[in-house]
C-alpha cells in the first residue's frame, strides 16, 4: 500500500495519535517493531516539522535523526528509515489537506438546525373553559 495515499485520503489521521498508530497498524499489518519506529518519531513532532518547512532539508532530517537515536536509543538504519519513511508520506497537497482537516475540526460541525417547536393544540378547542362565553362550575370555584 501507499502511504502517501492512504495519508492524502485521510488527512485528520496525522493529527490525532490513536489514528495514526492505527492506519500504521493496517498498513504495516501490525508489525509492531515499525510501527513503534514511526510513532517515537511522531512523540518527537515530526508531524510539526515536516508541516512547519516542507520541503524538509537534509540538516533538519539529520537533526530528527539525532533525536530518535539519542533519546530513544534507535539505530542508525532504523532513525534513517524511520525519518525517510515519514518524509514519503508528505508534499504540499498533502501538507494543504491537513491544514484544512485541522481547521474544520477547530470550527467544529456546522451546527443543526433547531427544530421547529410543537405548541399543544387541544382536541376539542371548545370546552368549558375555551367555548362559548360560559362558565363551568369549576371555574366559578375561584
Amino acid at each position: 500500500m501507499d502511504l502517501k495515499k492512504i495519508i492524502m485520503a485521510n488527512p485528520a489521521s496525522v493529527l490525532h495519535k490513536s489514528r495514526i498508530r492505527g492506519l500504521f497498524n493496517d498498513v504495516f499489518q501490525n508489525d509492531i517493531a515499525r510501527v513503534n519506529l514511526l510513532m517515537m518519531a511522531y512523540d518527537i513532532g515530526i508531524v510539526d516539522e515536516f508541516r512547519k518547512c516542507y520541503p524538509v532539508d537534509p540538516m533538519s532530517k539529520g537533526r530528527l535523526k539525532k533525536v530518535l537515536v539519542q533519546q530513544y536509543s534507535i539505530v542508525d538504519d532504523k532513525a534513517v528509515w524511520t525519518i525517510d519513511t515519514w518524509a514519503s508520506c508528505f508534499n504540499a497537497d498533502i501538507i494543504q489537506k491537513i491544514s484544512d482537516a485541522e481547521a474544520a475540526e477547530l470550527l467544529g460541525p456546522e451546527p443543526k438546525p433547531l427544530p421547529e417547536p410543537e405548541f399543544f393544540k387541544p382536541a376539542n378547542a371548545k370546552n368549558a373553559f375555551f367555548g362559548a362565553g360560559h362558565v363551568c362550575a369549576a371555574a366559578r370555584q375561584f
